[in-house]
This record gives C-alpha cells, sequence and structure tokens, in this order.
C-alpha cells in the first residue's frame, strides 16, 4: 500500500510503498477515506520541542474510512461499516475505557498504536471506533476528531447562557470552539487572532467579532509569537461590551496562558487546550487578586465524538466551512510543507478519492 513516510526533521514526507496492514485480534483495518492536517502534526516533525515524531513514522490522526478486515476478537464492527476513531492507545477493558473515557486509559500498555490515516489502509482498535452516516463524505468524517477537541473544550468550560467568549488563536480547534460554545448557548463571542487571514472562517462558523491582536504578533520568521501579555484587554472589552466570562488559550505558544489569565474578567475562567510544550510564566498575586479559575482540557470521550458526529450530519455548515482545501496523498508532501509558514489555509484534508 502507498503510504506518507515521514523522514525525519527537515526532511519532510515521502510517499513510499509500505507493507499492508492485517487486524490483530481486537482490531479492525479500515481503507482510509481522508484524513486532515493537525497543527500538531507540524509541530511534531519540526525537530523542536517535546514529543517529536522519529524517521520513519505515519502519521495522521483525523480520520474516517471504511472497515475491508475484522480481527477475530472484534465483535461490533462488520466488513463495509463507515467509521472514523479515536486516535489513543486504549485497553477497551479497565474503568476509564468502559466510562467511554479512554484518554484516562489505566491499561494503554496492552495496545500498541498503529494509526497512520496518511496511508491507503491503516488498523485501529475496535472500542475506539464511531460510526459515521452512509451519507457523510468521508473528507467530512475526517472533521470528527478536532472538531471533538473544541466541543469537549465548551462542555469543559461549562459555557452558560449568554455567557461573553473568547478564543484566543483561529485555527481550526479554536473555531470549532466558537461553533460549539454557540450550541452550547454561549452570548457574544469573539476570536483574538494575529492577522485578517482567517477572518472569514471565522464568520462561517457564527464569529461575532474578529479582533487583531496588538499583544499577540508573529515574530520575524512567521513561527511563533512574541506576546504582550494583558495588551488587547481595552479592545475586547470595547467590542464584547466587558471582559468576558470564559477565556479559550486555542494558540498553543508560550505566554498565550497569562495572556488570556490577564484578559478574562474577575471570578471568570480560562480555558487552556493549545497544546503547548513551552513553560508558561505568570504572577501568582495579580491571578489570586482576581480569583479566576484556570482549566485544563484535553482531547475527548466517546460521548464527545458521538455528539460532534450528529452536529457535523444536521449542521449545513459549521465546521464544514473550516475546510479550505482537500489534497491526493501524492500531493500531501509538498502541500504539508507549505503550512509551516502563514498559509492562507485553514484545514486541508487528504482525500483518498483524488
Amino acid at each position: 500500500m502507498k503510504a506518507a513516510v515521514y523522514q525525519g526533521a527537515g526532511q519532510g514526507f515521502a510517499i513510499e510503498d509500505v507493507p499492508d496492514v492485517a487486524p490483530e485480534p481486537h482490531e479492525v483495518v479500515i481503507k482510509v477515506g481522508a484524513c486532515g492536517i493537525c497543527g500538531s502534526d507540524l509541530h511534531t516533525t519540526s525537530g523542536e520541542g517535546l514529543f517529536q515524531k522519529a524517521a520513519g513514522a505515519i502519521m495522521g490522526h483525523e480520520f474516517a474510512g471504511e472497515v475491508v478486515a475484522v480481527g477475530g476478537e472484534a465483535r461490533r464492527l462488520s466488513v463495509g461499516d463507515r467509521i472514523t476513531a479515536l486516535p489513543l492507545p486504549t485497553c477497551g477493558e479497565c474503568p476509564a475505557c468502559r466510562a467511554g473515557e479512554p484518554r484516562f486509559c489505566t491499561g494503554r500498555e496492552k495496545s500498541t498504536p498503529r494509526f497512520g490515516g496518511f496511508a491507503e489502509y491503516m488498523a485501529i482498535p475496535e472500542y475506539n471506533a464511531v460510526p459515521i452516516p452512509e451519507s457523510m463524505p468521508f473528507h467530512v468524517g475526517a472533521l470528527v476528531e478536532p472538531s471533538a477537541v473544541g466541543f469537549h473544550a465548551a462542555v469543559v468550560a461549562r459555557v452558560t447562557p449568554g455567557a461573553r467568549v473568547l478564543i484566543l488563536g483561529a485555527g481550526p480547534i479554536g473555531l470549532a470552539v466558537a461553533y460549539f460554545a454557540r450550541r452550547l448557548g454561549a452570548g457574544r463571542i469573539a476570536v483574538l487572532a494575529t492577522s485578517e487571514r482567517r477572518r472569514r472562517y471565522a464568520e462561517a462558523v457564527g464569529v461575532d467579532d474578529f479582533l487583531v491582536s496588538k499583544g499577540m504578533e508573529a515574530d520575524e520568521a512567521g513561527d511563533g509569537m512574541v506576546i504582550t501579555p494583558g495588551a488587547d484587554g481595552e479592545a475586547v472589552r470595547d467590542a464584547m461590551g466587558g471582559r468576558p466570562e470564559i477565556v479559550f488559550e486555542a494558540a498553543g505558544v508560550a505566554g498565550s496562558t497569562n495572556h488570556a489569565m490577564r484578559i478574562v474578567r474577575s471570578r471568570g475562567t480560562v480555558v487552556s487546550m493549545g497544546w503547548s510544550t513551552h513553560p508558561e510564566t505568570f504572577t501568582p498575586a495579580l491571578m489570586q487578586g482576581k480569583q479566576i479559575a484556570v482549566q485544563f482540557s484535553t482531547t475527548y470521550g466517546i460521548a464527545d465524538f458521538l455528539h460532534v458526529v450528529d452536529a457535523l450530519e444536521n449542521e449545513e455548515m459549521g465546521p464544514k466551512a473550516l475546510v479550505s482545501g482537500r489534497i491526493s496523498l501524492d500531493e500531501m508532501p509538498d502541500v504539508f510543507e507549505t503550512l509551516r509558514g502563514r498559509s492562507p489555509h485553514c484545514k486541508v484534508v487528504v482525500d483518498m478519492s483524488l
């Protein structure tokens, strides 16, 4: 089968012929229909920071496809089923897994992750699979995983009706938060970004205010940010009619959580979800004076995937509007590298039908 194989830091990907996959007893094999490119894919192949991928890896965790083979101990799925899946190593047996919370699995050493949606076929634990409707195109099914990150964060934040919500960062995850915060009853929703590039995507998911930050500025290389904590507070207050009750940090860069804590109102909530791998510095006394709550949000559970599948099936646009490009597997290596700069894209999906 063909796959995009990571060649190492600075070397990018190459399309190679690799051995076909066969299911372990508890697994199924899917023919990949589509797989999205995630910001974390870019970070973990940058050669800098934590969690770097090794050369030879087949990546891709935002996928959907059709079951083509079933392991001997798999009981729930059949050949021909259309699915997406939680890309997490799970045992399927511990209390967390049985509760539908595999991100807290205590037996994950029993499962060897073999995820890799940038390939024609891949194997996944049957436990992780979530069905998608026959009517849902695979490139839409590939949006379930990133959208579930946003939905889970909105749930964790306990968004209340009428709450003012601010999101730092206009990437697909931050914009998914905006969409689901609206569905949960939020009042005014604003996004704070470093440029105008993604304004139209924010407007498409129902954001009220799109603000270009004066406190979060891209560095000269365009691959990071220089942040002046709290510098956007006045502009945010003017646009939203007051400080936000909830601020989601979805930028994932050093200083952004501190920035969020400075902007949020007194007794408000900051949700850190941007997966920054850099140390964060703040002054506790300043935050104690505001008596804010800081909540961390990580990935999702089975229920989050099910909710997002329903939303994508029944909403005309929503997160579907974030897809800015569909490319073939052969195009993936070249397009992937262009996304490292300040690309106009929002979400690029590798569509195996192209």
